[in-house]
């Protein structure tokens, strides 16, 4: 049984510092904080951390169970893996680095910035930085030739909602789900919303977003 309780203890423990490695992340502290904890140095998806344990363990539950060859792929699936995610935390550090020098060189009076991997890599990462009224979006992969965020879009901000808004459910939800890296735009009659933290998909010169809500009332009135 002492085997089986650090499998499985181990198993939760790991999962929960994954999630927070994501853009995510997630709230370790409930039921005493509502605070995320979201490092961002891993997609929620990443194919180079899945894959040399995809590949390891199914050969070793194959294998007999006192097979020496059965730790050795284990134990080498197991570290590939972690050295690969020491390896995103040296990247999101650097590119980090990176983002708050782009937004420096460019003057911008930035209050708050984050950068995070692109779905299922770790070399294309995006970034968000909220200044003043504005909220601007990047782009800088590794292999780039020079070490520089890519502006790729510049929205307006809104940190306090349109009056209509104010004290709904949908906007103190949304907001608190995007950590303020947020984009609003009047959409007939309500509200289109985009999670900027994501990057998005380029159409007709506009980015759309990843994640996009649209807000209407419904039968009673309420967003």
């Amino acid at each position: 049984y002492r085997w089986w309780y650090a499998l499985f203890a181990s198993g939760i423990l790991i999962h929960i510092v994954l999630d927070c490695a994501t853009t995510y992340g997630t709230q370790i502290w409930l039921p005493f904080s509502n605070t995320r904890i979201s490092w961002g140095n891993m997609a929620v998806v990443d194919v180079l951390f899945t894959m040399p344990l995809a590949l390891t363990v199914p050969v070793a539950a194959a294998l007999s169970r006192h097979a020496a060859l059965r730790k050795v792929l284990l134990i080498g699936g197991l570290s590939i893996s972690s050295l690969y995610w020491l390896y995103t935390m040296h990247n999101r550090n650097k590119v980090d680095a990176i983002w708050q020098q782009s937004l420096a060189a460019k003057h911008l009076p930035v209050d708050r910035y984050f950068a995070a991997p692109t779905l299922m890599n770790n070399i294309v990462w995006h970034g968000v930085a909220v200044a003043g009224d504005s909220i601007y979006a990047g782009d800088y992969a590794l292999t780039d030739r020079h070490p520089e965020f890519r502006i790729s879009g510049r929205y307006a901000y809104w940190r306090t909602p349109p009056p209509d808004l104010e004290d709904s459910r949908a906007w103190r939800i949304l907001t608190w789900f995007s950590k303020g890296y947020y984009r609003w735009q009047k959409e007939g009659d309500g509200y289109a919303f985009t999670d900027l933290r994501f990057g998005g998909i380029p159409a007709g010169g506009d980015d759309d977003g990843v994640f996009k809500f649209h807000l209407v009332r419904d039968h009673s009135g309420a967003w």
